[in-house]
């Protein structure tokens, strides 16, 4: 079962209630996660996602592991996703210290549709830190080299190459 919560416009609320007086951070945190939390527990989710936690984080080391570890629930996987500025792997440039693992996406190739995933951390196992080239087609995420390269097998793109335009 999946259960999505919009919480976007609360977050934004709250968060330009708590950016004037920053003695608030502590609040606008314990309301947040409590909330989230609760549910959790009361619903025994297994697996929580938080996409993307940029919009909830302000950009300071004490608030961002204060945000992290309220997410840190026993018995329950979180995935978080994060926007991120070019060659970095988080928006603000620690949110990754507090990640037990770490895949970057990347689109690498538009036309064709190739996307890229690498393991930049794993905690407590091995990886291989290879970047990995797949495509999201109709018949679902295929490693890139396997995946056709006509305009029909790339997902919902508008991009075609111009050999099949001309």
């Amino acid at each position: 079962m999946i259960e999505i919560l919009e919480l976007s416009e609360q977050i934004t609320e709250m968060k330009y209630e708590i950016l004037p007086d920053r003695k608030e951070e502590n609040k606008f945190i314990a309301e947040i996660t409590t909330e989230i939390r609760e549910f959790v527990k009361a619903n025994n989710v297994s697996r929580f996602v938080i996409d993307p936690v940029t919009p909830m984080l302000i950009g300071e080391d004490d608030f961002i592991n204060a945000m992290m570890n309220a997410f840190a629930i026993p018995g329950v996987i979180t995935l978080v996703t994060s926007n991120v500025r070019a060659s970095v792997v988080s928006f603000f440039g620690i949110e990754e210290y507090y990640y037990s693992g770490i895949i970057k996406l990347e689109f690498t190739d538009a036309t064709y549709g190739t996307r890229t995933m690498s393991i930049i951390k794993m905690r407590g196992g091995s990886y291989d830190p290879a970047p990995f080239n797949y495509r999201i087609t109709n018949d679902g995420i295929v490693p890139a080299e396997e995946a056709p390269v006509s305009p029909s097998s790339i997902g919902s793109s508008i991009l075609r190459p111009i050999r099949d335009i001309v």
